[in-house]
Protein backbone atom coordinates (compact mmCIF):
# COMPACT_ATOMS: atom_id res chain seq x y z
CA UNK A 1 0.00 0.00 0.00
CA UNK A 2 1.37 3.56 -0.72
CA UNK A 3 1.75 5.66 1.81
CA UNK A 4 0.54 9.18 1.59
CA UNK A 5 3.04 11.66 0.51
CA UNK A 6 4.81 9.48 -1.62
CA UNK A 7 5.66 10.35 -5.00
CA UNK A 8 5.08 8.66 -8.09
CA UNK A 9 7.33 9.26 -11.32
CA UNK A 10 8.07 12.52 -9.37
CA UNK A 11 4.67 13.35 -10.95
CA UNK A 12 1.97 12.27 -8.77
CA UNK A 13 2.18 12.84 -5.02
CA UNK A 14 -0.14 10.56 -2.79
CA UNK A 15 -2.71 11.99 -0.99
CA UNK A 16 -4.65 8.76 0.63
CA UNK A 17 -6.25 5.84 -0.30
CA UNK A 18 -9.90 5.79 -1.49
CA UNK A 19 -10.32 2.46 -2.71
CA UNK A 20 -9.61 -0.95 -4.24
CA UNK A 21 -10.72 -4.21 -5.19
CA UNK A 22 -8.98 -8.17 -6.24
CA UNK A 23 -6.81 -6.22 -8.66
CA UNK A 24 -5.10 -3.55 -6.76
CA UNK A 25 -5.60 0.09 -4.87
CA UNK A 26 -6.75 3.38 -5.93
CA UNK A 27 -5.33 6.44 -4.30
CA UNK A 28 -6.44 10.15 -4.48
CA UNK A 29 -3.54 11.74 -5.90
CA UNK A 30 -2.06 15.49 -6.71
CA UNK A 31 -0.70 15.82 -10.63
CA UNK A 32 2.50 18.28 -9.94
CA UNK A 33 2.58 19.00 -13.61
CA UNK A 34 -1.14 20.25 -13.00
CA UNK A 35 -1.27 22.14 -9.49
CA UNK A 36 -4.09 21.76 -8.07
CA UNK A 37 -5.39 18.80 -10.35
CA UNK A 38 -6.39 16.14 -8.04
CA UNK A 39 -6.30 12.17 -9.63
CA UNK A 40 -7.15 9.09 -9.03
CA UNK A 41 -4.15 6.60 -9.53
CA UNK A 42 -4.74 2.69 -9.66
CA UNK A 43 -2.05 0.24 -8.50
CA UNK A 44 -2.11 -2.85 -9.76
CA UNK A 45 -0.96 -5.56 -7.28
CA UNK A 46 -0.33 -8.64 -9.15
CA UNK A 47 1.94 -10.39 -5.96
CA UNK A 48 -1.53 -10.83 -4.83
CA UNK A 49 -2.60 -13.28 -7.14
CA UNK A 50 -1.45 -16.89 -8.12
CA UNK A 51 1.47 -17.05 -10.82
CA UNK A 52 -0.59 -18.31 -13.31
CA UNK A 53 -3.31 -15.60 -13.08
CA UNK A 54 -0.70 -12.71 -13.42
CA UNK A 55 -0.35 -12.19 -17.16
CA UNK A 56 -4.48 -12.77 -17.41
CA UNK A 57 -4.55 -9.23 -14.94
CA UNK A 58 -1.47 -7.03 -16.54
CA UNK A 59 -3.03 -8.18 -19.93
CA UNK A 60 -6.69 -6.76 -17.88
CA UNK A 61 -5.32 -3.91 -16.31
CA UNK A 62 -3.70 -2.79 -20.18
CA UNK A 63 -7.31 -3.53 -21.49
CA UNK A 64 -9.45 -1.62 -19.07
CA UNK A 65 -6.58 1.42 -19.00
CA UNK A 66 -7.35 1.49 -23.20
CA UNK A 67 -10.84 0.70 -22.66
CA UNK A 68 -11.37 3.71 -20.66
CA UNK A 69 -8.78 6.30 -22.80
CA UNK A 70 -11.21 5.80 -25.81
CA UNK A 71 -14.00 6.68 -23.99
CA UNK A 72 -15.40 10.12 -23.33
CA UNK A 73 -18.25 10.72 -20.78
CA UNK A 74 -18.92 12.89 -17.93
CA UNK A 75 -19.82 9.62 -15.42
CA UNK A 76 -15.95 8.33 -16.42
CA UNK A 77 -12.58 8.43 -15.59
CA UNK A 78 -10.14 9.80 -17.88
CA UNK A 79 -7.11 8.25 -18.48
CA UNK A 80 -3.90 10.43 -18.82
CA UNK A 81 -1.05 8.34 -18.05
Amino acid sequence: MLQSGSMLQNRYRILRHIGGGGMGMVYLADDNRLPGRMCAVKEMSPDQLPPNDRTWATNAFRQEAQMLARLDHPGLTSVTD
